[in-house]
């Protein structure tokens, strides 16, 4: 299940954590930019013209405009914070 997150500042994303095991989750929440699978459960995700990699317990975000970024698990939890609704999109 998607969910929003807002950040405690104030403005709102939309956001995966990345398992290890949620491959066709992550690359539904990213179409149509599909991750690139690297070995050991990690993935390579093109956010604008860089290739950057993502472990197991990051973050893909999808800010404004449309921006994919990555976040560790520790940095996105003291950043973000759940909405009340989910996303069913």
């Amino acid at each position: 299940m998607k969910t929003l997150y807002e950040r405690r500042a104030g403005n709102v994303v939309l956001a995966i954590q990345w398992t290890g095991e949620n491959l066709r989750e992550v690359q539904d929440f990213m179409w149509p930019e599909s991750p690139l699978t690297q070995g050991n459960k990690r993935l390579g995700i093109r956010c604008g013209f860089d290739l950057q990699f993502v472990s197991v317990g990051d973050w893909i975000i999808l800010g404004e405009r449309d921006a994919i970024s990555v976040m560790s698990g520790a940095v996105f939890t003291a950043t973000y914070q759940p909405r009340a609704e989910p996303v069913d999109a």
